[in-house]
């Protein structure tokens, strides 16, 4: 609401999802700042023996104007599930996307080893949870209640991820609080 009047979604285009794609993307940013400018793309793969098959998943491209300077953020939702082939086959559109990028947010589904694959793929980034107190923003925690949910900020962008919003229900995670 106040704290955070721009938001936006993938808005026309999930509209134009095939009808094998029962479940939108479900991506959103929510910001204090103006949303200039939006884009969303489709990874166009998932595991074909999984939910994520009905799902639209893609990337949700920003851009906010931050007291006059563009900073540019690419949300996403990676493939759920022990498909780690997938997850990297949908991580070259994010790595287009990530070209221009100053964070990479999202429910990336990374699980140790590809965790530190992704930061050696992506090494103009860094985790932005090292230093912080978040631990998992998954709401519907099991007995491996784990880290799904991520900041990635470009090493030019200087933040941390200051909390994880509970009471929030939007999904089946809570959002994270990013602070520059």
């Amino acid at each position: 609401g106040d704290f955070y009047p721009h938001t936006t979604d993938t808005g026309p285009e999930d509209a134009q999802r095939s009808f094998r794609r029962a479940v939108g993307a479900g991506l959103m940013v929510m910001s204090r700042f103006p949303i200039i400018d939006r884009h969303f793309e489709r990874f166009g793969v998932a595991a074909w023996t999984s939910a994520d098959l009905f799902a639209d998943k893609g990337a949700l491209r920003v851009v906010l104007d931050v007291e006059g300077h563009n900073i540019e953020v690419v949300n996403l939702h990676l493939q759920a599930g022990d498909y780690p082939k997938v997850r990297a086959e949908q991580l070259s559109v994010v790595e287009r996307l990530a070209e221009t990028a100053h964070l990479l947010v999202g429910d990336f589904n990374l699980d140790g080893r590809e965790h530190l694959d992704f930061l050696v793929r992506f090494s103009d980034f860094y985790d932005a949870h090292i230093g912080s107190d978040v631990t998992s923003s998954d709401v519907w925690r099991d007995k491996r209640a784990r880290l799904l949910d991520y900041v990635f900020s470009n090493k030019k962008l200087v933040g941390t991820c200051a909390q994880v919003l509970r009471g929030v229900y939007l999904s089946d995670h809570s959002p994270i609080m990013f602070r520059m």
